[in-house]
């Protein structure tokens, strides 16, 4: 009997469903929302405080801490850095601008040339999560500075500096994610899964008829997980950086990397006979 494409469909549509709810729900995503909004409501609140920053601006405070709070630690400071570097570069690029239109230029002139030079900077690898700030700081400068263009500039990114702040160290101080025990857990799960496959040849050896479609399928899968896995254990190796509480869990580390290789390489000589 065919299948119905709609039930097809539709099992689709609740398992992704039921994927994001696991998704938005985890442990460790909750705290990291927890986290945010602890640090942004001390962000605003301490922003009208900031010295070389007008407090008419304070709300440019809370969206620093969101450009630093990532997962980990490390990322938290290397994405907030990163961020303020492509900010410094909008904020010359749409000095340039004002200097354009200043000139004479028409305005539209003007949001052109800092949109367009903004969005060719961004392409700079290097800057990685400064990059798509480079134009929006830019836009921002050329349209928002006015007659105050270098108070609001500095202030800009006086206030965003201190938002970094605020969430790297609220990323530190407020349970810092350790995310070892996670990739442990992942591992189990790959490595059930690989017991499956394996026994699933050997079954097909044993009766000497090989179903290369189911056997494709199953291979296929398998890979899918093993390069989530992967990602799993890298994030995690990452979390044990600048990390008071990874210090402890260092066997567990070594571990789980002995544990991946293994499983990789099996998963690698496998793949062949699917």
């Amino acid at each position: 009997m065919a299948r119905d494409p709609s039930v097809a469909r539709r099992r689709r549509l609740a398992g992704a469903v039921r994927t994001a709810g696991g998704e938005v729900f985890a442990a460790s995503r909750l705290v990291l929302a927890l986290k945010t909004a602890i640090a942004v409501a001390v962000a605003w609140y301490l922003a009208p405080l900031v010295p070389f920053a007008d407090a008419e601006y304070s709300y440019y405070a809370p969206l620093g801490v969101l450009v630093a709070m990532y997962p980990t630690v490390v990322d938290s400071a290397k994405s907030g850095i990163l961020a303020l570097v492509g900010l410094a570069c909008g904020i010359a690029l749409g000095l340039g601008g004002l200097a354009i239109v200043a000139l004479g230029a028409p305005a539209i002139v003007g949001v052109a040339f800092v949109v367009g030079a903004g969005v060719a900077l961004g392409g700079i690898r290097a800057l990685d999560a400064g990059r798509d700030w480079i134009a929006i700081a830019a836009l921002f400068v050329l349209l928002l500075g006015g007659h105050e263009t270098e108070e609001f500039s500095s202030s800009y990114i006086v206030t965003m500096a201190f938002g970094v702040l605020v969430g790297v160290a609220a990323n530190y101080l407020l349970l810092p994610p350790v995310y070892l025990r996670d990739a442990a857990a992942r591992l189990s799960e790959l490595r059930e899964h690989l017991e499956e496959q394996l026994r699933l040849m050997a079954e097909m050896v044993d009766v000497r008829k090989v179903d290369a479609e189911r056997l494709t399928t199953g291979s296929d899968a398998l890979a899918e997980r093993a390069a989530a896995v992967a990602d799993d254990v890298h994030e995690a190796a990452r979390s044990r950086r600048a990390n008071p509480r990874a210090r402890r869990l260092d066997d567990l580390h070594d571990e789980n990397a002995r544990r991946w290789w293994a499983l990789g390489r099996i998963i690698e000589i496998s793949r062949p006979f699917a």
